[in-house]
């Protein structure tokens, strides 16, 4: 909620992140964790790649969480996978991710 709207988009957090892979744009994290949007194949591979480590944290100008953001992602993508309510197959995508 309120960390979404106090998000100015820099990218710091992500610029900031030792465990992406991949690019990824902070509008699309952030509308994947909080706002309903269905999870794609690269957010649900960074949210697992995730250690929690800060770096995030510390990164952003605005002092936002990102790691409770992205410890609500994981809450979210497991959510979706255990209920089978995902629009976007999570479940066979994290089984064929952690297999």
């Amino acid at each position: 909620g309120q960390q979404l709207q106090a998000c100015i988009g820099c990218q710091e957090c992500l610029l900031a992140c030792p465990s992406i892979t991949e690019p990824l744009l902070v509008s699309d994290l952030n509308a994947q964790t909080y706002g309903g949007a269905a999870i794609t194949l690269p957010v649900a591979k960074f949210a697992l790649a995730c250690t929690q480590c800060g770096a995030c944290v510390s990164a952003c100008p605005v002092g936002l969480r990102r790691d409770a953001m992205m410890l609500w992602l994981k809450v979210r993508l497991s959510t979706a996978t255990a209920t089978g309510k995902s629009r976007s197959g999570l479940w066979s995508l994290l089984r064929n991710l952690l297999v």
